[in-house]
C-alpha cells in the first residue's frame, strides 16, 4: 500500500516488528497493520485512502501494553522511545521520559488506559515514564543543553555532556603559557538583556552570563570559552534555528582581525554532511563591533554579523539551514558546538543559548 517506514539505527538503535495485518477475506472493505515499536526512533509515512485496495485503512503502532497509536492515512509521523544517551532523557516537565510522537502533516489520536489525545500537524506529545500522556506542545526540540548555564552553576560536571566544558582554543600555536593564561571565563547574574536596566530588575528577569576575558596588551591571538558535545542525527529537521543574546565589551582587534577570523564573539559547528565517513567540517558564526560601514560579506567557512562599535547587547539569530548561508544546510549529524572569545585583548558575554530544531522549515 506504498507504506514507507524509516528505521534509525543511531545512536541507541531501533526495534520495530510488524505485530498484525489483517485484511477482510471476501472483499475489499478493511485493511488493518498494527507495529509493535519497542525501540529508536522510527517515522511512518502513511499513503492517502484514495487508489487503495480497500475501502478503509487503519494503522496502529503500539509502544506498550496499554499505549497505542493510531495514524490517519496520508500523513507522516515520527515515534522515539526513549533511551540514554549523553544523558538521561525527561519531559518539559523534567520527568523521565518513555516516548514523543509527532506529526509532520495528517494527524494521530494516542490512547492510554485514562483517556486519548489528538495531536495534528505541527504538534508533539510526549509521554512520561509512568504512562501519562502530556499536553501538546509545538514539535520543536532544543539541541543545546543548559543554555541558561544554571546546570554549570548547579554544579553538574563540567564534561561538554550534561553542561558546558571550559577550555582554550590555540589556533596560532606558537602562543606561550602565559599568554594562555591571560584568558578566563567567569559565570554570574546579571539582568536579561531585554530589561531596560542591567543592575535594577526582578529576580525572575535575571539570567546568568558567560564572560570571555583577555587582557594584557596581548599580541596574538588565542581563544577562550565553552563547548558541549551534540552528538546528534539532525536529518530529519528541516530548520536549526540558532538563537543567543551576546554583546562585545571591549576589542583590541579591529573588525575581525586581519584574516577575518579573531572574532570577540565566535560560535563554532563541528558536523558531516552525508555519512559516518565524511570527515568533520566546520562553519563559524563571528560577532565583531566596527565603525566600519562595510561590512564583512560571508565567505569560507565563516559568516560575520557586524554591530556598531558599542558595548550593546544583540540577539544573534540564524537557521543553520538557510540557503542563503554555506552552514548547515545539508549536514545530517552535529558532533558538537562552541562559543568562545578570540582575538588579542577582549572581553565579551553571551547568555540565552538555543539551538531549537524542527521537522517543517521556517517560514521568511
Amino acid at each position: 500500500d506504498r507504506t514507507h517506514i524509516q528505521l534509525w539505527a543511531f545512536p541507541t538503535g531501533a526495534d520495530l516488528t510488524l505485530a498484525h495485518f489483517k485484511v477482510s477475506r471476501w472483499s475489499h472493505r478493511r485493511q488493518e497493520v498494527t507495529f509493535a515499536q519497542r525501540a529508536g526512533y522510527a517515522r511512518y509515512d502513511i499513503p492517502p485512502s484514495e487508489g487503495q485496495a480497500y475501502g478503509e485503512m487503519s494503522y496502529t503502532v503500539t509502544i506498550s501494553n496499554n499505549i497505542n497509536i493510531d495514524m490517519a492515512a496520508g500523513g507522516s509521523y515520527s515515534v522515539e522511545i526513549a533511551q540514554k544517551h549523553l544523558v538521561q532523557p525527561t519531559t518539559d516537565l523534567g520527568t523521565p521520559l518513555m516516548a514523543e510522537i509527532a506529526v509532520r502533516s495528517g494527524s494521530l489520536v494516542v490512547h492510554n488506559s485514562a483517556g486519548e489525545v489528538a495531536v495534528q500537524a505541527g504538534q508533539k506529545v510526549q509521554i512520561d515514564a509512568g504512562g501519562m500522556l502530556g499536553g501538546i506542545q509545538l514539535a520543536q526540540w532544543n539541541l543545546i543543553r543548559d543554555g541558561d548555564f544554571e546546570q554549570y552553576m548547579a554544579g553538574k560536571p563540567a564534561d561538554g555532556i550534561q553542561t558546558w566544558a571550559v577550555h582554550g582554543f590555540d589556533f596560532d600555536k606558537t602562543v606561550s603559557d602565559s599568554e594562555m593564561q591571560a584568558a578566563s571565563m567567569t559565570m554570574y547574574r546579571s539582568c536579561h538583556p531585554t530589561t531596560p536596566s542591567a543592575f535594577l530588575c526582578p529576580k525572575e528577569q535575571t539570567v546568568l552570563l558567560a564572560q570571555f576575558d583577555r587582557q594584557g596588551n596581548q599580541s596574538k591571538s588565542y581563544g577562550y570559552g565553552i563547548e558541549q558535545v551534540l552528538d546528534l542525527d539532525v536529518s530529519e529537521y528541516r530548520s536549526l534555528h540558532f538563537v543567543m543574546w551576546a554583546r562585545v565589551i571591549s576589542q583590541s582587534v579591529p573588525n575581525a582581525g586581519v584574516t577575518n577570523n579573531e572574532c570577540p564573539i565566535t560560535v563554532r559547528f563541528q558536523f558531516k554532511r552525508d555519512s559516518p565517513a565524511d570527515p568533520l567540517e566546520e562553519r563559524y558564526l563571528c560577532l565583531y563591533r566596527t565603525s566600519d560601514r562595510k561590512p564583512i560579506p560571508a565567505g569560507g567557512q565563516y559568516v560575520y554579523q557586524a554591530v556598531s562599535n558599542q558595548a550593546l547587547w544583540y540577539r544573534m539569530e540564524f537557521d543553520l539551514r538557510d540557503p542563503q548561508y554555506d552552514l548547515l544546510q545539508s549536514a545530517r549529524y552535529i558532533e558538537n558546538v562552541a562559543i568562545y572569545g578570540n582575538g588579542h585583548d577582549y572581553i565579551s558575554q553571551v547568555t540565552d543559548i538555543s539551538l531549537t530544531a524542527s521537522q517543517q522549515a521556517r517560514r521568511p
